[in-house]
C-alpha cells in the first residue's frame, strides 16, 4: 500500500489489491483514534482496459454510494471488483479504480472509470450484471451520485478521485456533468 499526499491534498492511500482493504481500514482507525480523517480516501490499484493506449479525449466517470449499513460494505466492495473485471474487457474502457472514503458520517464507496466516449460508458451501465448490482444495493443506501467530465489527458488516479469527490461534494445534484472546456 502506498500513501500519496501533497501539502494541500486529501490524504489518500492506494491499495495494491482489494484484499488489503480491511487491514487498511483497521490501521487507519487505530492511527487516527476512533474515527479516520474526514478526507481520507482509500483507492485501489488502477486496472487498465483495452483502450488504455487511447490518445484522448477521455470521458471520466466517478460514482459515489453511501450504504445505510456497514454490514453491506463487503458485498458492495466485492460487487465493485466483479464489475471492474467486466469493465476492463469492454471496448472503449481505458481503465478503472475503486475507492472508499471511511471518515465521513457514513462510509462512501465508489469507482472512477475512464472511457473513450459516452457510448462506451453507456455499454457498461447497461451490462446485465451492473443492472442487477444496482437493483440489489440501491434500496440499501442513499442515492448513487455520479460525476462525469472530459479531459485531454489522464492524470493521477488519486487526483481524479479527489477532484470528482470535490465536484460531488459541492453539488446538491445526483448527477453532475462538466462539459468540455
Amino acid at each position: 500500500m502506498t500513501t500519496h499526499q501533497t501539502p494541500t491534498a486529501t490524504p489518500t492511500l492506494v491499495l495494491d489489491e482489494a484484499r488489503a482493504l480491511p487491514g487498511a481500514l483497521r490501521r487507519s482507525l487505530r492511527h487516527r483514534g476512533t474515527r479516520p480523517s474526514d478526507d481520507l480516501v482509500l483507492v485501489s490499484q488502477w486496472r487498465a482496459g483495452p483502450a488504455s493506449d487511447h490518445a484522448g479525449p477521455f470521458l471520466t466517470s466517478l460514482t459515489r454510494f453511501t450504504p445505510k449499513h456497514t454490514r453491506d460494505l463487503p458485498g458492495i466492495w466485492l460487487a465493485g471488483i466483479r464489475l471492474a473485471d467486466q469493465l476492463i474487457r469492454l471496448d472503449g474502457a481505458v481503465g478503472v479504480a475503486t475507492y472508499i472514503r471511511p471518515g465521513r458520517r457514513s462510509i462512501e464507496v465508489g469507482s472512477l472509470s475512464v472511457w473513450t466516449d459516452e457510448a462506451a460508458l453507456g455499454a457498461f451501465v447497461s451490462l446485465p450484471y451492473h443492472v442487477v448490482i444496482m437493483d440489489r444495493y440501491r434500496p440499501r443506501g442513499l442515492p448513487v451520485h455520479s460525476a462525469t467530465w472530459w479531459s485531454d489527458a489522464p492524470t493521477d488516479v488519486t487526483k481524479e478521485v479527489e477532484d470528482g469527490l470535490r465536484l460531488l461534494d459541492s453539488s446538491n445534484e445526483r448527477r453532475v456533468t462538466q462539459r468540455p472546456r
